[in-house]
C-alpha cells in the first residue's frame, strides 16, 4: 500500500499514466480497476509531470430561490453535474512544456448537488456587444471567452469553498433566453449566502479585472493555474464588458 485518494479524485490522479508523487516518491499509474477501488503502480524515474482533463456537464433541475440584478437573475437550486475524465497531459519538469495528450476511457461521473448560477438575457449581450464568437452555440466547444473570464476571477475572490467548485461552461442551446455561468457544488447554506451577496461579489470581480493594468489578462484576473484550456480562450475585455452589462 503507498497511500489512498478519495473517490472524487481517483479518475484524475490514479488513472493509467498518471505520475504520482507520494511523500517525495514518483510513482506511474499502470492500471486502475475502479471496481475494487485499486491502482496498480510501479516507481519511476521520468522528466515529465502529468495533468488529467475533464470535461463537466451541468443540467439544471429546479430552481429553489433567486434575485435580480439590472442585467441578471441569480438562482439557487438542484443541479446535476456530470463530469469525465478524457485525456491527461505530459509536461516536461522543469519547464511545463506540453510533450502529449493521451486519450482516456473512464466512465462518467454524476452528483445532484446544490448550485447558484445567474442567467444574462439575450439582449443584455447584444447591447454589450458580445458577439457569438464569444458565445459559441454549441456545449462541446471550448469555454467562451468572455464567459470563461468571468468565472476565473471570481474563483480568487470568493472567501470559502474551493476553485473548482466555479464552471463558467454552459451552452447556449440549454438556456434559449440568454447566458448561464453556473457554480456547482457545493453545501446549500454556503450557496443561499453567496446568492444574497451576489451583486458585491460580481462588483468585486468587475473591479479587480478593471484595475489589472496587464492588456489581454494575467493570473491576477483572468487567468488561472486550473484552466482546462491552458487559459487560451481568455477574454479580459469581453469579461468587463459581460459584468458591466450584468451590473448595469
Amino acid at each position: 500500500m503507498v497511500g489512498t485518494v478519495d473517490g472524487g479524485r481517483a479518475h484524475s490522479t490514479a488513472h493509467p499514466g498518471a505520475i504520482y508523487l507520494h511523500r517525495g516518491e514518483t510513482w506511474q499509474v499502470l492500471a486502475l480497476d475502479l471496481d475494487d477501488g485499486v491502482a496498480l503502480m510501479r516507481p519511476a524515474e521520468v522528466d515529465y509531470s502529468t495533468t488529467a482533463r475533464e470535461t463537466t456537464a451541468i443540467a439544471i433541475r429546479a430552481e429553489l430561490a433567486h434575485g435580480t440584478l439590472p442585467g441578471a437573475r441569480l438562482s439557487l437550486g438542484t443541479v446535476e453535474v456530470t463530469q469525465q475524465t478524457v485525456s491527461y497531459l505530459r509536461r516536461r519538469q522543469p519547464g511545463g512544456e506540453v510533450l502529449g495528450e493521451e486519450p482516456l476511457d473512464l466512465p462518467p461521473r454524476t452528483l445532484t448537488t446544490a448550485a447558484v448560477w445567474w442567467t444574462v438575457a439575450a439582449d443584455v449581450l447584444a447591447e454589450a456587444g458580445l458577439t457569438g464568437r464569444d458565445l459559441p452555440p454549441e456545449p462541446r466547444t471550448p469555454p467562451s471567452t468572455a464567459r470563461s473570464g468571468c468565472p476565473t476571477a471570481l474563483r480568487d475572490l470568493r472567501p470559502v469553498g474551493h476553485r473548482r467548485c466555479l464552471d463558467g461552461s454552459a451552452p447556449r442551446h440549454r438556456c434559449p433566453h440568454g447566458l448561464r455561468v453556473r457554480r456547482p457544488p457545493g453545501r446549500s447554506r454556503l450557496r443561499r449566502a453567496r446568492l444574497r451577496g451576489g451583486r458585491g461579489r460580481l462588483s468585486a470581480t468587475r473591479d479587480t479585472i478593471a484595475a489589472c493594468e496587464c492588456e489581454q489578462g494575467c493570473p491576477s484576473c483572468v487567468q488561472s493555474p486550473k484552466c482546462g484550456n491552458q487559459n487560451h480562450p481568455l477574454d479580459k475585455t469581453g469579461a468587463l464588458d459581460l459584468l458591466t452589462a450584468v451590473l448595469g
